[in-house]
């Protein structure tokens, strides 16, 4: 049989075999289908800001009000208020444990976006403190696993690739189709420079485009206390919710977050009595990377006065999965003088691919 004869059979062949599998799959895989389906999740995690973990927020007495919201990644961990003495850690246990494809992260985002978090803190009084919180996405469309234009984009590369690729295998020797290693270490070769590039600039650019998109999340927290540093006689000593949520502002260099939060505390008659409500307003400006921010509060606790209070502060994506954000503010109630408020805090997630 003729070189020429063999290769146009392994042509027809592959080339079937390749368009079978296009077919086969739903739209979601298609917009992945040069990676598998649960590599497309995977893929499609992107390094936005790392958001508040609502274990670690509940501590949290008269710095900024909102729980930053966030894009859901597996696992992610607070260290706190670096000026106190904290940390928490936050796990998506449907996306880290089910080995999620991206057709069923489709079908069930809001299963898939569920996170839990714990926390220990450890304030300068003594008293040692543990919390828990869980956080629940209503909305998210910064999300890249569910971001239809860069689905059509990568389809329309993978199309694209499809004919290049045919283009190539015409150019190899029979020697190299024959043999199923060498044809698979000069497939990689052709695929990696071409297709891996493309992934990464659709990344970006979606990356760029979908930071400041509009978001929605409600969290619930609670906290016990223990006297002292033995750990012994923990008793419950509040709980917490928010509602937060954002949208874009100024096109695509900036967003406005709002966040409504309820609290219960301890209170000096041994009753978690101790009611309050708070309302935040904070405006971003930048980019995903690097970003400032405004933020104004307002405070109710029962049978006192109300807080106001302004932060100013900025984040900043120091290496893939590692943030910081640091704020100063000011907080006046009634009469009482200006009290100055810090926080700088680092938050470490999972990575991009």
């Amino acid at each position: 049989m003729s070189g020429k004869l063999i290769r146009l059979l392994f042509l027809s062949f592959l080339f079937s075999q390749i368009n079978y599998s296009i077919l086969a799959q739903s739209d979601a895989e298609k917009s992945f289908y040069r990676i598998n389906d649960q590599q497309g999740v995977q893929k499609a995690r992107v390094d936005f800001a790392v958001p508040d973990l609502p274990a670690l927020k509940i501590f949290e007495r008269e710095a900024e009000f909102i729980a930053r919201p966030g894009t859901v990644r597996e696992i992610s961990v607070g260290l706190g208020n670096l000026f106190q003495s904290g940390g928490a850690l936050e796990v998506a246990p449907a996306l880290l444990l089910s080995k999620a494809s991206l057709s069923s992260y489709q079908q069930s985002p809001f299963l898939y976006r569920a996170r839990i978090s714990v926390s220990v803190n450890a304030p300068a009084n003594g008293v040692r403190e543990i919390g828990w919180g869980l956080r629940f996405t209503i909305i998210d469309d910064a999300d890249l696993r569910t971001d239809k234009i860069l689905q059509l984009t990568l389809i329309s590369t993978g199309h694209e690739l499809d004919s290049l690729s045919l283009e190539w295998l015409k150019s190899l020797p029979v020697e190299v189709l024959s043999d199923s290693a060498s044809f698979s270490k000069e497939y990689d070769k052709f695929l990696s420079p071409t297709y891996g590039n493309r992934i990464k600039e659709a990344r970006e650019e979606a990356k760029k485009r979908n930071w400041n998109k509009s978001i929605l999340e409600f969290a619930v927290a609670g906290s016990a206390v223990s006297p002292d540093s033995t750990l012994k006689r923990f008793s419950q000593s509040g709980y917490a919710f928010w509602l937060t949520g954002g949208f874009p502002f100024l096109g695509e260099d900036g967003q406005i977050v709002f966040g409504l939060k309820g609290a219960a505390r301890r209170s000096e008659t041994n009753g978690i009595d101790d009611m309050q409500a708070s309302f935040g307003l904070r405006s971003y400006y930048g980019s995903n990377n690097v970003k400032g921010f405004l933020e104004c509060d307002w405070k109710a606790v029962k049978k006192q006065f109300p807080y106001f209070g302004f932060n100013a502060g900025g984040e900043l994506n120091v290496l893939n999965g590692i943030w910081i954000d640091c704020s100063l503010g000011i907080i006046k109630q009634s009469n009482e003088e200006a009290k100055f408020t810090s926080s700088l805090n680092i938050k470490i997630a999972i990575p991009e691919n």
